[in-house]
C-alpha cells in the first residue's frame, strides 16, 4: 500500500512513512491535521494510539477518524439470509482476530478521553444492494481466515457460498444495510 501511494503521490511535501503507530519516531514532527480511515478498530488500544497522535498534533490542529461499526448490520434485507449471513461471517471473522467492530459508537467518548473536542460527529448507513456489493470479494478473500478461527467448519465450500449469493441475488433485487461508517473530526 505504501508503494502505490507513492507512486500515485500527487504533492511533493507529502510523505510516507512505515511505523509503529505506539512508538512513532520522536522527530517526525508535529502536524495540522491527523487523519484515520478503519485504524482504530484494528488496533488493541485505540485510546492509547490516539493520545500518542495528540502528541504529535499543533495546536488547534484537526483530529479527523472514520470507523467502521457492526451496529445494524445485515438489516434490511430479510429476502437475502445469505447475505445477512455474509456479513455476520465477515464480522465474526475481524472479531475474532481482536478487533473492536463496535469502535465506531465509542469514537466520541475516546475522542473526550484524549482531550479532542469534537467539532462535527456522524454516522451513516452504508447501504448496499443484492445486485452491487462487495460481499463476495470479502468472502472471497477471508474464507482462510474465517476457517482458521473456526468461523465456518474447514468443509465450507467458498464456491458454494459465493454461488448460494450469486442465485440469491438473481432472484431478489434488495438494498440492505451493510455496516454504519461514524465520522468524528475535533480539535484539541
Amino acid at each position: 500500500m505504501l508503494h502505490m501511494a507513492e507512486e500515485n503521490k500527487q504533492f511533493e511535501n507529502v510523505k510516507y512513512i512505515k511505523g509503529d503507530i505506539y512508538n512513532l519516531p520522536k522527530d517526525i514532527g508535529k502536524f495540522d491535521a491527523i487523519v484515520g480511515r478503519s485504524v482504530l478498530m484494528y488496533l488493541p488500544g485505540a485510546y492509547e494510539a490516539l493520545n500518542v497522535l495528540r502528541g504529535h498534533l499543533k495546536p488547534n490542529g484537526i483530529f479527523c477518524f472514520q470507523e467502521s461499526d457492526a451496529i445494524n448490520s445485515g438489516v434490511g434485507a430479510d429476502n437475502l439470509p445469505m447475505h445477512q449471513k455474509a456479513i455476520q461471517l465477515v464480522w465474526k471473522t475481524v472479531e475474532s482476530e481482536g478487533s473492536d467492530i463496535h469502535i465506531g459508537q465509542k469514537l466520541y467518548t475516546l475522542f473526550q478521553k484524549v482531550g479532542v473536542v469534537p467539532v462535527e460527529f456522524i454516522a451513516e448507513a452504508v447501504i448496499q444492494t443484492s445486485d452491487d456489493n462487495d460481499l463476495k470479494w470479502l468472502i472471497d478473500i477471508m474464507a482462510t481466515r474465517m476457517k482458521e478461527r473456526q468461523i465456518v467448519k474447514s468443509s465450507f465450500s467458498i464456491e458454494q457460498f459465493l454461488n448460494d449469493l450469486t442465485n440469491e441475488s438473481e432472484k431478489h433485487h434488495s438494498a440492505f444495510i451493510r455496516d454504519m461508517a461514524f465520522g468524528i473530526c475535533g480539535r484539541i
